[in-house]
């Protein structure tokens, strides 16, 4: 074989070479080329909820952080009935005490709970009249007068369901003679003898509290009241269906306050000296120690004081 020959062979050999490489397989139309890398699609992925822009540090920015308006603060809970409420929930709870002749006060000054205004022991005889089921609340005040005179002082207790507080004899004259208006009923604050007697369950026992012996189980005072008053109606009642006559807040009387009245006091539906200073004041309170609550101590206070251990219990006398 030629040189010529030869150099044709070998340039025939590196073009077949080069076909195989570059040209597929015959009958395939495509050119070959270096593999590609698969790509695997990924299922799209559900939309994250937005986050909260992260607050900006206002020391490092040097931007003056904006002032938010002032947020006004309830002193008291929101009031979401309406007055007709209160005047149905009022007559509604009023419990008829069928009265009867009855001892108050204490036998001498060795007794037990005597002190020197509540000697001595001496028969009441009392006609039919309507008390309180509860101390009148919050929020019948608030719906009746239009205002909620309780001491904020009284803590996370305050609430539409507890007691009114702060109030003076002769504000609580002025509630009864609005809710009598309004009800055509003659409301009134209790005398002090109708409060005794429905303090004791209106029956003779030598109970001291409000018609039991326990004041644990009838009454909220300074010994389990954390020194705040409380819903009322969440102690027993006493053999009325009468609740908190012992503790939770001390209770305005209609009478005024003689030292020495149980000593000459009628005994028909007594309604305490002609005249006085001060006014009787009843049960004892969240803040008192149990010897102030019991049914016979008598408390007095002048009429336009107030503070955050006294408000009422209403009564009526059907005309």
């Amino acid at each position: 074989m030629n040189n010529h020959t030869f150099s044709d062979t070998l340039r025939w050999l590196a073009m077949a070479m080069l076909m195989l490489v570059v040209v597929p397989s015959f009958g395939q139309g495509t050119l070959v080329t270096r593999p590609q890398r698969k790509t695997e699609t990924k299922p799209a992925e559900p939309a994250k909820p937005s986050e909260p822009k992260q607050k900006q540090d206002h020391k490092k920015t040097g931007m003056t952080k904006p002032q938010k308006p002032a947020r006004p603060v309830s002193s008291h809970p929101a009031i979401v009935h309406s007055q007709q409420w209160a005047v149905d929930r009022i007559l509604a709870n009023m419990v008829r005490i069928e009265g009867g002749q009855l001892t108050i006060g204490v036998a001498n000054a060795t007794t037990e709970g005597a002190s020197e205004d509540n000697v001595p022991a001496h028969e009441v005889s009392l006609s039919p009249y309507y008390l309180g089921k509860y101390e009148v609340t919050e929020e019948e005040w608030q719906l009746i007068m239009g205002n909620n005179p309780s001491d904020k002082s009284n803590g996370i207790m305050v609430s539409n369901t507890c007691p009114v507080d702060n109030v003076s004899w002769d504000e609580c004259q002025q509630f009864v003679e609005k809710l009598a208006q309004l009800t055509g009923k003659p409301f009134r604050l209790p005398t002090e003898a109708e409060w005794e007697f429905a303090a004791r369950g209106g029956v003779a026992s030598d109970f001291l509290f409000a018609g039991m012996a326990d004041i644990e189980r009838c009454g909220w005072y300074v010994g389990n009241s954390s020194r705040v008053k409380h819903p009322v109606g969440q102690k027993e009642p006493n053999q009325l269906g009468l609740y908190d006559m012992t503790g939770n807040v001390r209770e305005w009387c209609q009478d005024y306050y003689g030292p020495d009245y149980y000593a000459h006091s009628p005994s028909l539906n007594p309604q305490g000296p002609n005249e006085g200073s001060r006014r009787i004041i009843r049960g004892g309170s969240f803040n008192n120690q149990d010897e102030a609550c019991v049914v016979t101590y008598r408390a007095y206070s002048s009429p336009d004081n107030k503070n955050k251990f006294t408000g009422l219990r209403l009564a009526y006398t059907e005309e």
